[in-house]
């Protein structure tokens, strides 16, 4: 189904947006809502958006909640030499992004900064879409914000009042940052350059989620949160604006998720494969930087059960947490507060909602579970805890089946839970963030590039169902690069690495697609070139967990082909 916008839908909180497939919502009671409005972000992803009707539960109580969209946050040169960029580009290859796209998918742009205009005053920007921005008009396709082209750019650019002609800004920085990694033109005096410098971008501002939406899983009100209906949109105009242009693109997204079944199953991760797939397009995802904070249990028991002890901080006001159970295993749960308070046993049916108070605690915890999930056939449960007391909780875990049992608890990304609220036995691993685990990108995680030590925040594989995740490494730590009003500074995580990463693909793309080696090449095939030319570690085994197969090196790549 698709049906006319308003555009009020898109920002006003009376509407709650929902993915849904071949524009279906499985709704347990569809008389409860009106859908005000849907539109396809592909053939086969729909965006929905409804209302609630008066004295009616709020609609995500009522839907399955692989239906309510992910949220995401922000996972924030002596780079490029260290990856082989800087000699390639001064080898007689001259490989510099030229005639390649670079899609960013984040914050915005500065896009009145040196670092994104060339010499002669045009703008590397060929079209900008701002999510936010309410004031122009959207691109064709996709109802809301505003889009503008290069033309009108460097109208602004010309002007003594930019912002009167194109007022989209980025207020964070982040965007701008990754920007200038992956394409900045070099500033010989600061001694930094994008690595692909003569790559031209498109970008994308996306809008933060609704209010209802962080209310849904609890999420603080000062960080950045993106829903992931926008996300999916954003990929879809930037395959649209590639294929107008007749040119390869690099898509980009500094932005992860610890929510879902981190097997790269779900929209967006499955969106993501499809695309990687096209001839000339790549996608470069970053691996999340969740390694050290003790946010992901690993549970493996014999037995009958296992106690999973989750100690929640002072502050904390709510969040939520998934458990995630390998089929054909059907597990059952029972959750005990700090004061000794128990539930009873929860046989999860096929799928369903419980509501279960702490009278002693003012605790309450909200679960919502379904035995086959539709993308991973695994069992997913969703926990949401509002006004959750301090101290050690317990989930107990129970199969009563013969044989090892696994499954796997989530908390969320670190910026969307108080530092003093984690798992007492954590486990570092499978901590790659949506949709770094999509199986057919290129993940990217983060190594410090003055020891070569693995940063130590960097997620790590591989994902539950033990696919090569991360796909291979790149500096991370304290990168220089542009800030916003002209500045220049460093910052740290695997969005950088993954920056740097994907103007390395738009050097590549320029030789293989532009210059016509290897014109037909997607994702998949510039992954393997990457990964055959990678730095290795003689005392270690590739690939891993940390590594992937090896630190990125472009100038390794030739050396494999030639």
């Amino acid at each position: 189904m698709s049906m006319t916008c308003s555009s009020s839908v898109f920002y006003d909180e009376e509407y709650f947006d929902f993915l849904a497939e071949n524009g279906d919502i499985d709704s347990n009671d569809e008389q409860e809502f009106d859908v005000a409005c849907s539109f396809p972000l592909s053939y086969w992803i729909t965006a929905v958006y409804l209302k609630k009707r008066e004295q009616s539960r709020i609609p995500y109580a009522a839907v399955p909640f692989s239906s309510v969209p992910k949220c995401y946050g922000l996972m924030d040169m002596e780079a490029l030499t260290e990856m082989g960029i800087e000699t390639v580009q001064n080898s007689s290859l001259e490989l510099t992004g030229s005639g390649v796209l670079i899609g960013i998918i984040d914050t915005g742009i500065d896009y009145q900064n040196p670092a994104f205009v060339y010499e002669d005053g045009s703008s590397k920007i060929v079209s900008l879409w701002d999510q936010t921005d309410q004031s122009g008009k959207p691109p064709e396709g996709l109802p809301y914000g505003s889009e503008y082209t290069k033309t009108q750019i460097e109208q602004a650019l010309k002007s003594e009042e930019p912002l009167s002609i194109v007022p989209s800004t980025d207020e964070n920085g982040h965007g701008t940052f990754l920007a200038g990694a992956a394409a900045g033109r070099r500033n010989e005096e600061e001694q930094i350059s994008g690595a692909a410098p003569d790559a031209d971008l498109v970008v994308v501002k996306l809008k933060e989620a609704k209010k209802n939406l962080r209310d849904y899983y609890f999420l603080p009100e000062n960080v950045p949160v993106y829903s992931e209906v926008d996300v999916l949109a954003a990929f879809t105009y930037l395959a649209v604006r590639a294929g107008e242009l007749k040119r390869p693109i690099v898509m980009m997204l500094g932005l992860g998720s610890s929510q879902g079944g981190h097997t790269g199953n779900g929209f967006l991760s499955e969106h993501i494969n499809r695309i990687a797939i096209r001839s000339g397009y790549v996608v470069v995802l970053c691996a999340g930087n969740e390694g050290n904070t003790d946010h992901h249990y690993h549970g493996k028991f014999s037995g009958s059960q296992d106690e999973v002890e989750l100690r929640v901080g002072r502050m904390q006001k709510g969040f939520s947490m998934e458990l995630w159970g390998k089929a054909p295993y059907r597990f059952r749960i029972r959750l005990e507060s700090p004061t000794g308070q128990t539930t009873e046993w929860l046989d999860a049916g096929i799928r369903g909602r419980r509501e279960f108070t702490f009278l002693l605690e003012r605790s309450q915890i909200y679960v919502d579970y379904q035995v086959v999930d539709p993308y991973s056939g695994d069992q997913g449960i969703l926990f949401r805890f509002d006004s959750p007391a301090e101290g050690i909780w317990k989930i107990l875990v129970s199969e009563l089946q013969q044989g090892e049992k696994e499954f796997d608890l989530w908390l969320p990304i670190n910026d969307f839970v108080g530092d003093d609220t984690y798992f007492l036995r954590p486990d570092p691993y499978v901590t790659l963030t949506s949709p770094g685990d999509a199986g057919n990108a290129i993940t990217v995680s983060a190594y410090r590039q003055s020891d070569g030590a693995v940063d130590p925040e960097s997620s790590r594989g591989y994902t539950r169902n033990q696919l090569i995740k991360p796909d291979l490494a790149a500096p991370g730590v304290s990168v220089k690069g542009v800030l916003l009003r002209g500045r220049v500074g460093r910052k740290s995580g695997t969005s950088i690495s993954a920056a740097l990463v994907a103007g390395m693909a738009a050097d590549f793309l320029q030789w293989a697609v532009v210059e016509r080696n290897d014109p037909g090449i997607s994702t998949i095939g510039v992954k393997n070139y990457f990964i055959r030319g990678t730095k290795r570690d003689d005392n270690r085994s590739y690939p891993n967990r940390e590594w992937g197969y090896g630190k990125a090196d472009l100038f390794q790549v030739f050396l494999e082909i030639r």
